[in-house]
């Protein structure tokens, strides 16, 4: 029996279809080279990355959903109070003087924002709306303890400079960032900037190695220096969205007219039926009657037929069409569509409560390269100053055990989708052990230290009252009536496990005597 003889060595190897240029079913790609590239070469023109950057605002400027997008991720993401620090220094003084610190200074515009008109919370909005859309965002401390926020587009590299400036960040052999080169503000509207060559270097760090420039972006590679628009995958799919939407409502326009066509037999003028009122006009030697038209008239047509015409629009594939280009959009920017809609009528319950499960990783995601890039900047920030100028703060410091500069973050979070097993959720992780009751409120965005002081407040506030209230009662009461206590006056709710129940006693005189177990 003849042995078969074995394949080239070219035929019978399992490769990578991937690696093959040419595939039946893969189209060739831009920008996609066989020696290996950095995520900058992918941006080697200035002026291609400063476009991307324009139409990404433009997107969110103009686009019916970009800026709907953004908005809701921004509500979800911030919500109302925003990031807020927690200090955990080790001394209880320390850490309630520079909470107060800090809610002054976040508080008032004057002091946070060197242009005078944003809160903390307004500016960290619009600094995470800028890193999101514009691709990154630049915020300098300045000397005065506010601080000046910079536009992606500031940061620019002038001409004849040397090939380690990428877009204005100046870096070294290791990618360590050294400088940032901004461009002078343009202040009149109808301006771009002119002159790139004017920039003022600022270092990236201080001599002491602290920070000078926070620079805010989600990097998707190592080797990439300057942020992209969160609309790059989506950009062509909203701008067909855009176009399908346009195209419909000019379809529905056309739709709103109506035509008769009529379709004649025989050649005829319009005999003696008359349909209405009668009217004759004359140009020349040709005369024609006309009928006039009213509403709700019935048209006996002779000799002929009349049809009408009323096109399908939209037709049923569009909403189907619609609906996937929407999903594509809101899952490539992390959000669930009917939350980009406010609207819920496409499902039920569990799928709003899974994809908003879903959902919530990204946010946590979005909220810890942000707190890491831009608050913790800040507030490290912000400490140092302070210590600088504060000698009871710097004896907090001096102590053993006590680190200035040590907190942590309070995070927004998001209300009980399902509240009742969720509050029992977060009870049974306490009772268990799992966590800490400082740890649940932390993870819902509230501060465990303000929540224990404002419920023993509350607590003493509800006993004097109904302390007081008890005494004047008793104090009108005739001889032979029993006295109230505060506990009559103030209804608080049993301990769980606690059960009360009614039984009638021998000494009680009635059946309806009372007894508490």
């Amino acid at each position: 029996m003849r042995t078969p003889k074995a394949p080239p060595l070219h035929e019978t190897r399992a490769d990578y279809e991937i690696a093959k240029q040419g595939g039946r079913f893969r189209r060739p790609r831009k920008g996609v080279t066989g020696v290996g590239t950095s995520a900058d070469y992918h941006f080697r023109s200035e002026r291609e990355w400063l476009y991307s950057m324009e139409y990404g605002r433009d997107l969110d400027r103009n686009d019916s959903i970009g800026g709907m997008v953004i908005d809701r991720l921004l509500d979800s993401i911030l919500q109302d109070n925003g990031i807020r620090p927690d200090p955990c220094t080790g001394d209880e003084n320390a850490d309630a003087f520079l909470k107060q610190k800090w809610e002054a200074w976040a508080a008032d515009p004057d002091q946070c924002d060197l242009a005078g008109e944003m809160s903390f919370v307004e500016m960290e909005r619009a600094v995470l709306r800028s890193a999101l859309v514009d691709g990154d965002h630049l915020a300098l401390p300045n000397e005065s303890g506010a601080l000046e926020l910079m536009e992606a587009h500031r940061c620019r590299t002038p001409s004849n400079t040397k090939r380690n400036i990428v877009f204005g960040v100046e870096m070294n052999a290791h990618r360590l960032r050294t400088r940032y080169l901004f461009t002078n503000e343009e202040l009149s509207p109808t301006r771009a900037l002119r002159k790139v060559s004017d920039t003022t270097p600022i270092d990236a760090r201080d001599e002491d190695g602290n920070r000078q420039v926070f620079h805010v972006f989600d990097p998707d590679r190592i080797s990439q220096t300057r942020g992209v628009s969160c609309f790059r995958r989506v950009a062509d799919s909203m701008g067909m969205h855009d176009d399908i939407q346009f195209a419909n409502l000019v379809r529905q326009q056309i739709a709103s007219c109506f035509a008769i066509i009529r379709n004649r037999n025989e050649p005829g003028g319009l005999g003696n039926s008359q349909y209405g009122d009668r009217t004759t006009e004359t140009s020349g030697s040709y005369t024609r009657t006309m009928e006039n038209v009213a509403p709700g008239m019935e048209v006996i047509a002779e000799d002929e037929t009349i049809e009408g015409f009323s096109p399908n629009i939209p037709n049923p594939q569009f909403f189907e069409h619609v609906h996937l280009i929407l999903k594509i959009i809101s899952a490539n920017l992390g959000i669930p569509l009917h939350a980009v809609l406010l609207d819920a009528s496409q499902t039920n319950f569990s799928g709003w409560r899974g994809a908003h499960d879903q959902a919530r990783a990204g946010y946590r995601r979005i909220q810890t390269w942000f707190l890491r890039k831009f608050h913790r900047q800040v507030y490290l920030w912000k400490v140092r100053n302070w210590l600088a100028e504060s000698p009871e703060l710097q004896a907090w410091a001096n102590q053993s055990g006590v680190d200035i500069f040590k907190h942590k973050w309070n995070r927004p979070s998001w209300e009980y989708i399902q509240p009742v097993q969720d509050a029992a959720a977060d009870v049974a992780k306490v009772r268990g052990l799992i966590s800490t009751l400082r740890r649940v409120h932390a993870g819902r965005g509230d501060d465990f230290d303000e929540i224990i002081v404002e419920a023993v407040s509350d607590n003493a506030k509800l006993y004097r009252l109904c302390r007081d209230a008890a005494r004047q009662i008793n104090a009108e009461l005739e001889d032979g009536e029993e006295p109230i206590t505060w506990r009559e006056m103030l209804a608080m709710p049993l301990h769980e496990g606690l059960n009360v129940s009614l039984v009638a006693t021998a000494d009680s005189g009635s059946p309806g005597g009372q007894n508490a177990a």
